[in-house]
């Protein structure tokens, strides 16, 4: 029985895993397999299912019926694709706020320090009037620091 077929090449089910561990797949696939065993029994409403379907499109640019079967295609599936993508998507994102949203913060004042970045920006001048006209520029007047710079 063939497996898959790619071009005149069939791959057989003892060709496959080779071949996805050669090409360093198997790991995803094998990623992928645990993410649906652990979103396997997240729930989604109807309402949820359709903002999801929504969202894809939105955000894969899909305003038609015809560009979401070119888009099915183009990833060798079938038309309900962008459905079963969009729900996996959702489960994954409500699986994640139900594990994982009460360490958030915690996890975040943990590791502030390392996460916080500062930019600062400078002009220098050695003439006092300038400077002073600066800062009022910036401070009084809300001029942008990057317009001043560039003056």
């Amino acid at each position: 029985m063939d497996l898959l077929r790619v071009g005149d090449r069939i791959l057989q089910s003892n060709d496959l895993v080779p071949l996805l561990s050669k090409t360093n797949l198997l790991s995803r696939v094998i990623q992928e397999i645990i993410i649906d065993d652990a979103i396997g029994d997240i729930e989604l409403t109807a309402e949820e299912i359709q903002a999801a379907e929504v969202a894809f499109c939105q955000r894969n640019k899909i305003t038609s019926a015809e560009e979401a079967n070119a888009w099915a295609q183009q990833q060798y599936g079938t038309p309900d694709l962008i459905r079963t993508t969009a729900v996996r998507e959702q489960k994954l994102a409500k699986f994640k706020t139900q594990t994982f949203a009460k360490e958030v913060d915690s996890y975040f004042l943990q590791r502030k320090g390392r996460l916080d970045k500062v930019l600062y920006s400078l002009i220098r001048t050695s003439q006092l009037g300038l400077a002073q006209e600066l800062y009022f520029r910036v401070h009084d007047d809300g001029q942008s620091f990057t317009e001043l710079a560039k003056e």
